[in-house]
């Protein structure tokens, strides 16, 4: 199994530059690969179930009260093979995927090929973005298809302030809705 390789420092999170605003990549990875900060298979705390989260590296979004703003540059991280990250999930006996970040829609192409090859190995796919839904769909090919392979979405971008203090980390801030983006009905609508 060959050994992801490491293309560049994380930032440091009191690092001034994260704070900067990014944009995602300018060049989509295409060649099987994604951008990501750390997985960890076997948790049930990043959604229901046994689960292999995935941290993507890089957010253009930057929300205010991040929990994570190390990962807003998406020149760190680690390239990592898709469908070695996936053998690995199954292997690990896992339900599923939880995509987080970072913002997985800023890496839609490699986000899609991840998503689907997980669904076609029997695993489903949450994933969490800041971005609405409905902006999302005004977006390209490459997005529209994550979109697709998506069981559930948790949307909006993250307001500390909207935080329910006694809900688990996963579940929405009243901001954010869910949806399933394949029968489009959300289970928590936003007020």
């Amino acid at each position: 199994m060959p050994a992801a390789q490491r293309t560049g420092p994380l930032l440091d999170a009191s690092s001034d530059e994260q704070r900067d605003p990014v944009s995602p990549p300018t060049r989509p990875l295409t060649d099987g690969h994604l951008q990501v900060a750390r997985v960890f298979h076997g948790t049930t705390a990043e959604g229901p179930g046994l689960r292999t989260a995935v941290w993507f590296q890089g957010c253009s979004i930057q929300c205010k009260g991040c929990i994570n703003p190390h990962l807003f540059n998406p020149r760190g991280g680690t390239r990592t093979p898709i469908a070695e990250l996936v053998e690995q999930a199954v292997a690990a006996g896992v339900e599923g995927l939880t995509l987080i970040g970072g913002e997985p829609f800023d890496q839609p192409v490699s986000g899609a090929a991840l998503a689907s090859t997980a669904q076609e190995r029997g695993l489903g796919v949450i994933a969490f973005s800041g971005y609405e839904y409905e902006s999302l769909l005004d977006r390209d090919d490459d997005t529209k298809a994550f979109l697709a392979a998506t069981d559930l979405l948790v949307d909006g971008p993250y307001q500390a302030e909207t935080r329910k203090p006694t809900a688990p980390w996963w579940a929405p801030a009243t901001n954010a809705s869910s949806i399933s983006p394949n029968d489009t009905k959300r289970t928590n609508p936003r007020p």
